[in-house]
């Protein structure tokens, strides 16, 4: 159980050593606790009533205009950086009630 790192780089999750893994283990036993985790599903549940209160508006627009796609793919991703942005650091950056503006930059070309 014990053998093989998942990956090149050391984590909390990744460990050899059993003491390794026990030191790690205490590092996150408060955040698995019943009672944290029961605060976190306020913030969850918050996530999701957003993200399906856009899905109707899209929805509404879309039966105005005959165009019935929603990308789901662009809306959970906000949705998944909203909820790691709100569990992990309290803030709330509203990307599933946001209008989705991303602009791609291109790197200049550096002649070397």
């Amino acid at each position: 159980m014990y053998a093989a790192p998942a990956g090149p780089h050391a984590s909390l999750l990744d460990v050899v050593k059993k003491q390794d893994h026990a030191r790690k283990r205490r590092y996150m036993s408060h955040v698995m606790a019943i009672r944290n985790l029961e605060t976190l599903e306020n913030k969850v549940t918050d996530k999701i009533e957003r993200l399906l209160k856009q899905f109707d508006q899209i929805s509404e627009k879309s039966n105005d205009s005959g165009n019935q796609v929603v990308d789901f793919r662009k809306w959970t991703n906000l949705f998944t950086l909203g909820a790691i942005m709100d569990i992990a650091l309290s803030h709330h950056l509203g990307c599933s009630g946001c209008s989705y503006r991303l602009r791609a930059y291109r790197r200049p070309e550096v002649a070397l």
